[in-house]
């Protein structure tokens, strides 16, 4: 490690230390991260072991963090190195997108062993000599995690920077129109289609995952005059590709969404779930 680097290595650590200790918000999506990717291997751990994995899972998870903010720290050390203040000014959640193909930029061939930290190392020895096929979402938690470390090393160049923070102008029923929605770490709400009567909404797949077809679902919401008064229908469709244990809260999610950001009792939503096999769009010739 070079002068240059060490100091790159104590930034980073004073930041993300401030950041734990006296950051709310920071904690509380850090701990919505943690707990989401931790179910993804949790379900198949045995009890006996549940708390040694947790342990190991919890320091990797903070040391990918870790290596995702100083992966961007040190790239903007780079004579090279820039990401401009147009760049910066977007949506958090368009740079959210877009992060995971500029760590692919930046590591190169050299992926793998440029992401994976020492303890999320270990922890894939662990748990790869003790269970059968862990080792693809082990690759994939790792990746995600560095990206969403990198992800804060963003923010906070944009604070440094006095840019201010993108404000959506127009929230429809379920979401802002003009950026994306995270409704969990790896899925997003798109607008497709909106009016005074009804909303269509595709769920796409975080570029980490990269998906050759990033349509995760869909969620359809329209309006219903009845006897009653006014009614909504709520539609959810989700892609089979969705793990089960994620389906149930995505379905809370967005429903509850709907209902805040509206102020609508739980009884004047109708609302249909399913799971589908294949998205596929139909092209005129």
């Amino acid at each position: 490690m070079t002068i240059e680097q060490k100091d790159i290595f104590q930034y980073t650590k004073q930041k993300l230390e401030s950041h734990f200790q006296n950051n709310e918000n920071f904690n509380k999506q850090f701990t919505i991260m943690y707990e989401f990717y931790h179910k993804k291997l949790a379900w198949i751990i045995n009890e006996s072991e549940i708390s040694f994995f947790s342990e190991m899972f919890f320091q990797a998870v903070k040391s990918q963090f870790f290596n995702g903010y100083f992966m961007i720290r040190e790239y903007l050390a780079l004579p090279e190195g820039e990401l401009t203040d147009e760049w910066l000014a977007q949506p958090e959640s368009f740079l959210t997108e877009e992060i995971p193909n500029l760590i692919r930029q930046l590591v190169g061939e050299n992926f793998e062993n440029a992401i994976t930290s020492q303890d999320m190392h270990q922890l894939t020895i662990w748990t790869v000599t003790k269970y059968e096929d862990v080792l693809p979402i082990l690759g994939e938690i790792a990746f995600d995690i560095v990206c969403l470390g990198a992800k804060q090393a963003i923010k906070d160049e944009r604070t440094n920077r006095d840019i201010p923070k993108y404000e959506p102008s127009f929230t429809s029923l379920l979401a802002p129109v003009e950026e994306y929605t995270f409704i969990n770490p790896q899925l997003y709400l798109v607008s497709n289609f909106i009016n005074s009567e009804s909303e269509i909404w595709t769920i796409s797949w975080w570029s980490s995952l990269n998906k050759i077809d990033n349509k995760a679902g869909e969620v359809l919401i329209a309006k219903a005059q009845t006897e009653m008064g006014e009614q909504y229908i709520l539609n959810v469709s989700l892609s089979r590709e969705i793990n089960e244990l994620d389906r149930q809260p995505l379905l809370e999610n967005i429903l509850t969404r709907f209902m805040e950001n509206n102020n609508i009792p739980r009884y004047n939503v109708a609302v249909g779930f399913s799971i589908v096999e294949d998205y596929y769009v139909l092209v005129q010739e």
